[in-house]
């Protein structure tokens, strides 16, 4: 859980709760089977670019680091217009038309929420649409690597 996605507001007021705002944002970002990837892909888009730029704990090597991109400068101006270009791509295809930290935000909550609800909560959710896309969200880190590598070939980037 996180503090800065607001999800343990409603987790602490327990699993019906938890339930309710799911099925709020599901609704509200319009989050299907079909395009659970898309929000997923804002998340990790963006933790692409925040880990090239994010200093590392160890200052030493941070500098080192820092050194060492620094000799690629130019490399590193072409790469970033591409992530860039990229991060705006990914954020264009969200249905939802809000800013996209807002959304993205938003769909980091419905990540933490769905992970606290158990089958039988799910299974009470009338709508299957709804109930096939809780699980879609509790799945969408599945194959990690390989979605991360799908989104980089499908923008031409080379990762980090």
């Amino acid at each position: 859980m996180c503090q800065p996605c607001g999800c343990v507001t409603f987790i602490n007021q327990g699993p019906e709760t938890v339930l309710k705002r799911a099925v709020a944002i599901i609704k509200e970002l319009g989050i299907t089977t079909e395009n659970a990837q898309l929000f997923e892909d804002g998340e990790r888009i963006c933790y692409l670019i925040a880990s090239e730029v994010l200093p590392s704990e160890d200052e030493e090597i941070h500098q080192i680091a820092q050194w060492v991109a620094g000799l690629h400068q130019r490399n590193y101006a072409d790469r970033s217009r591409a992530y860039a270009k990229a991060a705006r791509e990914v954020f264009a295809n969200f249905p939802a038309k809000a800013p996209p930290q807002e959304v993205i935000t938003t769909w980091h909550q419905l990540e933490q929420l769905c992970h606290k609800l158990d089958d039988d909560l799910i299974f009470a959710v009338k709508e299957p649409a709804i109930r096939d896309a809780i699980r879609a969200v509790q799945h969408v880190h599945d194959n990690l690597q390989e979605r991360r590598a799908e989104l980089l070939k499908r923008y031409s980037l080379d990762g980090f």
